[in-house]
């Protein structure tokens, strides 16, 4: 059974932290790893993961200045074939490390359906992949982004060819979900595996919508789309190690 990085960027994430990390460590199996990378939390985030029993590593705790940055740094500390992104305040269900081994042994990365929740748990939507509309395809997904990093699951091979970031990537998730639909190598689980909070302080934009301009989303495209194009130099990109 491959090992499993779950990968976790926190910042003043003390509400829902212990939660969201107990709800993961029942899941893990020998030799799997949590990964925490702290964006300077001002609050008590690392005193409470601190309390926790369980393989956990911390990657940093000083300040980044993005949540991509953030994200990088715990990645660039993964050890195991296997990466898992994991946001701070969401809940792992039962069968999700089953369903992530499950698929890939035929994928390089695997995107799983969530509930969205309150943030008393009360469900708002039962798909999260219904909400975004997602459907596989590069092109599409580059108009509107079906990527969402909590969902995803991918293979060291595919990291291999991701870090490091550009300086100006405005989104992680959505980068690794391009580059994955070029490899072409993309499972899709329609079965919720985590319960998503929505909570009105959520570091990402996901199921609410964009509050940016038209110019403003062009700019951000256009660095997104020097990200994508800087990967195909790289020679790893070319290559299927994982098979």
């Amino acid at each position: 059974m491959e090992k499993l990085s779950v990968c976790i960027a926190t910042y003043n994430g003390s509400h829902y932290i212990e939660e969201q990390i107990i709800s993961i460590l029942h899941q893990l199996r020998d030799g799997d790893e949590v990964i925490i990378s702290d964006d300077g939390s001002t609050d008590n985030t690392l005193e409470l993961i601190s309390r926790l029993t369980g393989p956990i590593r911390i990657a940093g705790v000083t300040r980044t200045g993005s949540i991509v940055k953030n994200f990088e740094r715990a990645m660039s500390y993964a050890q195991n074939e296997i990466i898992v992104l994991c946001d701070q305040d969401d809940i792992w269900l039962s069968r999700r490390v089953e369903i992530i081994q499950r698929e890939m042994l035929n994928a390089e990365l695997v995107i799983m359906d969530a509930k969205v929740v309150n943030q008393k748990l009360e469900v708002i939507a039962e798909s999260m992949l219904n909400e975004l509309r997602f459907e596989r395809g590069f092109l599409r997904n580059f108009k509107k982004n079906g990527y969402v990093g909590c969902c995803m699951a991918f293979r060291r091979s595919l990291l291999e060819i991701l870090l490091p970031f550009k300086d100006d990537l405005p989104w992680h998730d959505w980068f690794i979900g391009l580059v994955a639909e070029l490899r072409g190598h993309v499972a899709v689980v329609r079965e919720p595996t985590l319960l998503y909070r929505r909570h009105g302080q959520n570091a990402s934009e996901t199921t609410t919508g964009s509050t940016n301009s038209f110019f403003r989303k062009l700019v951000l495209r256009a660095r997104l789309g020097r990200s994508i194009i800087s990967v195909l130099f790289r020679r790893k990109f070319y290559s299927l190690t994982y098979r």
